[in-house]
């Protein structure tokens, strides 16, 4: 059994990879795409627990972002308008940002699922509050607002 401070590590060579872990969950990411290269990712928990991940970069033709500087910061969650959002090449994504659209269902005026831009749709707004989106906040705050905030925010609905 691992101890409980036990925490995910890259080794030492996969340090400059490209790549980094969260000690915690080890959610591993890409922390500098330029550094980013093919080849075998060893991360350790504790002493006894190895993973070896191999990673193959693909370089495509062309992609959405291919022409634009995404090392500049921009996080899709700045944005609040559906055009700026799904031009935009916001860090964390894999592309461009993604537009979800509010949904009301017929015949009510609130909404919890309120519109807003994203990295990733399946993991941001999930309600979920990642170790990775807490060491980087700007990836997802819909997921990170402190929680007496939320308690009982709903969006209404002006119909005139």
């Amino acid at each position: 059994s691992l101890p409980a401070n036990a925490t995910f590590v890259l080794t030492p060579e996969s340090v400059g990879a490209g790549v980094g872990v969260t000690p915690i969950t080890g959610i591993l990411y890409v922390d500098d795409p330029e550094r980013l290269r093919s080849g075998n990712v060893t991360v350790t928990r504790g002493a006894a627990t190895v993973t070896v991940v191999t990673i193959t970069v693909e370089e495509p033709l062309s992609y959405p972002c291919m022409d634009q500087n995404v090392g500049e910061g921009v996080w899709c969650s700045s944005t609040a308008y559906q055009s700026t959002c799904e031009a935009m090449c916001g860090l964390a994504t894999m592309g461009t940002c993604s537009w979800r659209p509010m949904e009301v269902k017929s015949g009510q005026i609130q909404s919890r699922i309120y519109a807003t831009c994203s990295p990733d749709l399946t993991t941001c707004p999930n309600a979920i509050c990642d170790e990775l989106e807490r060491l980087h906040p700007g990836i997802c705050p819909q997921d990170c607002i402190d929680a007496s905030w939320k308690q009982g925010q709903i969006m209404t609905i002006s119909d005139g």
